[in-house]
């Protein structure tokens, strides 16, 4: 059987349950996963080469993830990142596998190179090695020798030092949400006084004035936060997008969600512990987010 996500043909499929309804899947480009049948059956015939490359990126980040018929629509409706966060993954990526400094490393564009990097084909995957980590950024060293002929050049290991740096003086908390007017009082009412409480400067992008591009202003001002607030309520997938990335920066991530609406939330999150709220009782969750920042950070700025 082909991977059902990239469709790559050296991938193997072991059957599970009494009536193999379900498959665990071993792919050498998006690693391990399980899934029910009918995912493998409905996989959309129009799946794009991003789609696909996307996809394969965020199971390759969720190792051991099940997927079932539904997650079809979430999978192809993931934010494709930019090349410089995809150049910046492909570098975590190599680090994790090359972690020794001066260490010689060979890149093909291949497997899991490629899923790292959630680049569409190898083409791609190739130009961010080549033309933006060695060329362009000079994070990756080449050698005049053979065999091994490349490096993580001492930029490299300098770049990935900020990306796991915390921003421990940092004033801000900044708020992912729906920015939908019936959320309105939520922000007003709950997170933005829950926020200024706990002795941080409440953000919000749609709150905040700027004359860049709205995307690369949301990664900027989430480089800059000491936490994030993500409320999930209209499962919208921007907030999803926001509370990986900072995640992924090492930046702590508060997780809120309507009450009743968990259920919706898609399932990879769930294990997280949510603080719900009742649009009836905003008061309540205002003092209950308020405390929950004062534990989950506990070196107020002020």
């Amino acid at each position: 059987m082909s991977c059902p996500i990239c469709l790559d043909n050296n991938a193997k499929s072991t059957g599970q349950g009494p009536h193999n309804l379900s498959f665990l899947i071993e792919c050498p480009r998006c690693g391990t996963f399980t899934t029910s049948d009918d995912f493998i059956t409905a996989r959309p015939a129009d799946l794009t080469a991003a789609q696909t490359g996307n996809a394969s990126g965020w199971v390759y980040e969720n190792q051991n993830v099940t997927l079932q018929r539904k997650e079809w629509d979430f999978l192809r409706s993931l934010n494709t990142p930019s090349v410089g966060e995809k150049a910046e993954k492909l570098l975590l990526f190599l680090a994790s596998q090359f972690p020794q400094a001066n260490q010689h490393l060979k890149f093909s564009g291949e497997g899991k190179e490629l899923s790292s990097c959630w680049a569409a084909n190898q083409a791609e995957a190739k130009y961010l090695f080549y033309q933006y980590l060695v060329s362009y950024k000079d994070f990756i060293q080449k050698l005049d020798i053979g065999g091994h002929p490349y490096l993580i050049s001492p930029a490299g290991w300098d770049y990935l030092h900020s990306l796991r740096h915390i921003n421990l003086n940092s004033p801000i908390g900044f708020c992912a949400m729906w920015f939908d007017k019936r959320l309105e009082p939520l922000w007003l009412d709950a997170i933005r006084p829950a926020i200024s409480r706990a002795g941080y400067d409440p953000k919000r992008i749609d709150k905040h004035e700027h004359n860049n591009k709205i995307d690369d202003e949301i990664i900027a001002m989430i480089r800059r936060s000491r936490f994030v607030i993500a409320d999930y309520t209209g499962n919208r997938g921007r907030v999803y997008f926001e509370a990986g990335f900072a995640l992924g920066l090492g930046i702590p991530v508060i997780w809120t969600c309507r009450e009743g609406r968990l259920g919706k939330v898609h399932f990879d999150t769930r294990q997280y512990n949510f603080v719900t709220w009742d649009e009836n009782n905003l008061t309540d969750f205002c003092q209950r987010l308020q405390l929950r920042i004062e534990a989950t950070i506990v070196d107020s700025p002020n």
